[in-house]
């Protein structure tokens, strides 16, 4: 996939255009912004402000309510003046990213089209997790801002500006990133990727294509660009196993079919091949087997089509995961994973066009994800 990590500023351009292959996590910087590029801008830390909440609740729906509630307490700026994104680390801390509306409105003016709206702060969090880090502190310079980030299991425990006196947080093991002044130019611990290091926030935009932690301003929910890929990915490998299982089962109908003749053939040889009877051609006979074994033959369902209903009512629906099919002649049964009940209740209803269909089991996981399980019947 292409995408274009920009850093916003007012001041200057910092622009990274790259190909980014989710797969083996390699991003191929490129001279000029691709055709069909995702772009990915993050608002610097200077230009916003955060919160950290903690709530013992797994519900997405309530978690987005409290927070809510309680930037009505926190924030003194109207509703109208303000808006936020928030991530929810698995440990049930919230990390919440607040900043002015016009400034949205103005990278959307000045950019046009824009994907997603994300935070300095884990622009910053995926240039660890790109050389294989989720703890750690990081400065990255500016020219008149320098930014102190402390990393803990992807969680940013601590966020602030320290322009006079970062001295005082450059130890051994810190992280320099950003316009780094000459004196530290020799630290042990520079994070160095494909650009300059002046770049390394819009780099950490491009990177949002691998690591899909971040907030989204813009508030697309559903775009997920590592997911998109995966999902790509996946129709893909599915349509060539269809291909392939159509193959296997047209070559075994084939195999068998030449395997009667042949055997038919033998029959017919011993049966009526003599000198002193009437010959019949063998060949004959068996076109004539064939023709009424065909005529009579009922028709059967190909596993080919049922496997492609299911692939049909897995992306109609949004179910997330599919883990376990069992196919037969007449039955099938699915075993998955999905976000909500209302996404089984889809999957279940679209494939309730073509077979009898029922949920057998629809439990909740650890995660708060629906485990469930279907069977169908012709």
């Amino acid at each position: 996939m292409n995408i274009t990590g920009i850093d916003y500023r007012s001041d200057e351009e910092l622009i990274v255009y790259a190909k980014v292959n989710p797969f083996k996590k390699k991003v191929n910087i490129l001279e000029k912004e691709p055709k069909n590029s995702q772009r990915i801008i993050s608002i610097p830390v200077y230009l916003s402000t955060f919160r950290v909440y903690q709530f013992p609740l797994k519900d997405k729906e309530k978690i987005k309510n409290l927070i809510k509630g309680q930037l009505q307490f926190d924030i003194p700026a109207s509703f109208d003046e303000i808006d936020y994104s928030y991530y929810v680390h698995h440990d049930g801390r919230v990390f919440c990213v607040i900043t002015k509306k016009e400034i949205l409105n103005s990278i959307v003016e000045k950019y046009k089209q824009v994907n997603i709206i994300d935070s300095e702060v884990f622009s910053i969090i995926r240039l660890l997790n790109h050389i294989g880090l989720k703890d750690g502190e990081v400065i990255h310079f500016y020219k008149d801002q320098t930014v102190y980030l402390k990393i803990t299991d992807n969680f940013p425990e601590d966020v602030r500006i320290i322009s006079k006196n970062y001295h005082d947080y450059v130890k051994e093991d810190t992280f320099l990133s950003g316009d780094i002044p000459q004196e530290f130019k020799n630290h042990k611990n520079i994070l160095t990727f494909e650009v300059d290091t002046k770049l390394n926030v819009a780099y950490g935009n491009v990177l949002r294509g691998i690591y899909s932690i971040g907030v989204d301003f813009l508030h697309k929910d559903q775009l997920n660009l590592v997911s998109i890929f995966f999902k790509f990915i996946f129709a893909v490998i599915l349509a060539f196993l269809f291909i392939d299982v159509s193959l296997l089962i047209s070559n075994t109908l084939l195999e068998n079919q030449i395997k009667k003749v042949k055997n038919k053939q033998k029959e017919i040889y011993l049966k009526y091949f003599s000198p002193s009877g009437p010959v019949f051609d063998p060949l004959m006979q068996a076109k004539g087997l064939i023709a009424n074994a065909k005529s009579s033959k009922s028709s059967k369902e190909s596993l080919l089509t049922i496997l492609d209903n299911i692939a049909q009512a897995k992306l109609k629906s949004g179910i997330e995961e599919i883990y376990r099919i069992n196919v037969e002649e007449d039955s099938f049964s699915i075993q998955g994973v999905a976000k909500t009940l209302k996404d089984v209740e889809k999957f279940k209803n679209y494939l309730s066009r073509y077979y009898k269909v029922s949920i057998e089991e629809s439990v909740v996981n650890a995660e708060g994800k629906i485990r469930f399980k279907i069977k169908g019947e012709k």
